[in-house]
């Protein structure tokens, strides 16, 4: 899997290890810290990139979360180091369903619940790490001019502080709405999670870039419907109740489909139908492509 040291420490093992006949394959989520290095720290560029030269190194072959991934590793392989062909590659379905996992308890509540504060709110939800590339300032502005109509819907974050947010935190933490129609939760569990997703209206995806996009299926397999930027990557999931706001909307753009949407959700115009992928389905994939 994804992990920037421990395959630079244990590249000579990794060495030895095919010397010997062994077989390595790693699974690539995204190329995103190569392709956009200003979304990310310094030190994360500088470990991707001796990451991504070690997998070219040793790897004979690469799993990938969708057929994007694997198109950009191919053309990223071809154009760092004239690889073209070495490696074989399959995309490996990702499940969805968070209840098929070890569940953890944890915080906010005891996992049976959603926060106090939130009981009989309708709310609009958003998962994932707070960093540049995932839309929250974007969202919180469209969701800005919604309130000021009258709108009342509220919108949750869920998700932990990454890089390069300071401002954005600034804005949650003194924002005159946080805690009545901004909420924030950046430590959940996932029973937790599980309620969050059951009780929303939906979800807002306004990522600029996804290598998969896990929110999007999460949601779809508890029947949510979502709205999503329009990424590619996304496209694969349009019949099982995506719809999708423009790529470069500006926040007035999203606010005014924003409201379009949650119109139609509640008016149950958007037919919800949960992607059929199951876990023990990805292992055999899996395990297909070994043999």
């Amino acid at each position: 899997d994804y992990s920037l040291h421990a395959i630079a420490f244990q590249q000579e093992q990794l060495a030895a290890f095919r010397r010997d006949g062994g077989k390595l394959w790693f699974l690539v989520h995204d190329l995103l810290p190569a392709q956009r290095p200003e979304w990310f720290s310094r030190p994360t560029q500088l470990r991707f990139a001796k990451w991504l030269r070690l997998i070219a190194t040793y790897g004979d072959g690469f799993f990938c979360n969708s057929a994007q991934t694997e198109a950009d590793l191919k053309a990223s392989l071809k154009t760092r180091f004239g690889l073209e062909g070495e490696h074989r590659t399959a995309v490996l379905p990702m499940a969805s369903d968070i209840s098929e996992s070890a569940l953890e308890a944890g915080s906010p509540g005891d996992g049976t619940s959603i926060p106090a504060e939130l009981g009989g709110q309708r709310y609009v939800l958003m998962v994932g790490t707070l960093e540049p590339r995932k839309g929250h300032q974007l969202a919180l502005e469209a969701f800005e001019k919604l309130w000021a109509q009258g709108q009342s819907t509220c919108l949750v974050l869920v998700g932990r502080r990454g890089w390069q947010t300071e401002e954005l935190e600034r804005r949650i933490a003194d924002h005159p709405l946080l805690g009545s129609r901004l909420l924030r939760y950046d430590d959940v569990s996932d029973e937790q999670l599980i309620h969050f997703y059951r009780q929303c209206d939906g979800i807002l995806v306004a990522a600029l870039a996804e290598g998969y996009g896990l929110p999007v299926v999460e949601a779809l397999n508890y029947g949510k419907p979502v709205l999503a930027r329009d990424l590619p990557v996304f496209h694969q999931h349009e019949q099982f109740g995506v719809r999708f706001f423009p790529k470069d909307a500006d926040a007035s753009v999203l606010a005014r489909t924003l409201e379009d949407w949650l119109a139609a959700v509640r008016a149950g115009e958007i037919l919800v139908d949960p992607p059929r992928v199951s876990w023990r389905g990805t292992v055999s994939v899996l395990l297909q492509a070994l043999g």
